[in-house]
């Protein structure tokens, strides 16, 4: 079986059918479709096995309990048959044609593929295309240059990956945490020996709600963010990989950091602010103007008055862009 598409899906019987008429609708023969019901409370479950009986390259796995997307995407890769793997979240759904395309540019561990944000129907980010010049080279230095370009992006979504790759280095998502994908992104330019695009108009970002940036994030995401840098470092350090791609790694997590730094002011917590503080060093890692701008405020101001800064420049950013 050449690709098996996963999606894991919890309470999402409003938008569970688009998702999966959209790749229905993809003419790939070769294909299995995962759903993995994560112990919905709606009609998702009923909605994904009646799909089930009426096209049989759709199965559906269940989980009685919620686990959280970690787990359900974990269970999807364990029971996967295609040779390659793309996830696909519930909510959100593929271009016509697109998945053929891919299918047909499958080669080596990690394809990346093109994806653009859209909510209420109109396109809020346009889809981003590669530049074959950006995949010159052997695969730690591709990495490298992805990541200082900041075009490796930090989702499961925009990438399709080797089945065997994926079990033969044990590279599966943390379970019960939140954005469970930066330490699953950084095992990938730790391990991944070949690395190409496809260009093909592929993945619809569905933005539901109001920008984060207008609100709170929760403590519980804040401090899984922090963990997650924490173990990622550790990962870094102790590895045998070479130094240009522990730099790819360190310069992909400047923009969970920066994440972090910017809602830590939210919360006023010491330890967690001192936590986040002994990461700040990755901001070194990379070239981008908000890093290089992020790096001397805190360098000035101090990590404590730094991050108050850099809250209320994201307040205003979010403010400017926010629709009349």
């Amino acid at each position: 079986m050449k690709i098996s598409v996963i999606i894991p899906a919890y309470n999402e019987e409003r938008y569970l059918p688009q998702c999966l008429n959209s790749i229905l609708a993809q003419q790939v023969p070769d294909m299995e479709i995962l759903v993995v019901d994560d112990g919905s409370r709606d009609g998702t479950l009923a909605l994904a096995q009646n799909y089930s009986r009426r096209y049989p390259q759709v199965r559906v796995i269940v989980h009685p309990e919620n686990r959280g997307l970690g787990a359900a995407r974990n269970t999807g890769l364990r029971n996967a048959h295609g040779a390659y793997l793309v996830f696909v979240d519930a909510d959100d759904f593929l271009m016509p044609g697109s998945l053929a395309q891919i299918c047909a540019a499958l080669r080596g561990d990690l394809v990346l593929l093109t994806s653009c944000k859209q909510k209420d129907g109109a396109v809020t980010s346009p889809f981003r295309f590669f530049d074959a010049g950006d995949f010159s080279g052997d695969p730690a230095r591709i990495l490298h240059h992805l990541t200082e370009k900041e075009i490796f992006f930090g989702s499961a979504c925009d990438k399709a990956v080797r089945r065997t790759f994926l079990l033969q280095n044990q590279l599966f998502f943390p379970e019960g945490r939140l954005k469970e994908t930066i330490s699953w992104c950084v095992q990938i330019l730790l391990h991944a020996q070949s690395v190409s695009f496809c260009n093909a108009q592929y993945y619809y970002y569905r933005q539901r709600g109001k920008h984060s940036l207008s609100g709170q994030i929760s403590r519980r995401s804040l401090e899984d963010v922090i963990i997650s840098l924490e173990e990622c470092v550790e990962r870094i350090e102790s590895s045998s990989a070479d130094p240009l791609r522990r730099q790819a790694c360190f310069c992909f997590l400047t923009t969970p950091f920066l994440f972090a730094a910017e809602y830590m002011a939210d919360f006023g917590n010491k330890a967690l602010e001192a936590k986040l503080k002994s990461c700040a060093w990755l901001l070194y890692y990379s070239h981008d103007r908000e890093c290089i701008r992020a790096r001397r405020v805190l360098k000035v101001l101090g990590f404590h008055l730094g991050t108050l800064y850099l809250r209320e420049k994201a307040k205003a950013r979010y403010r400017k862009r926010r629709p009349k």
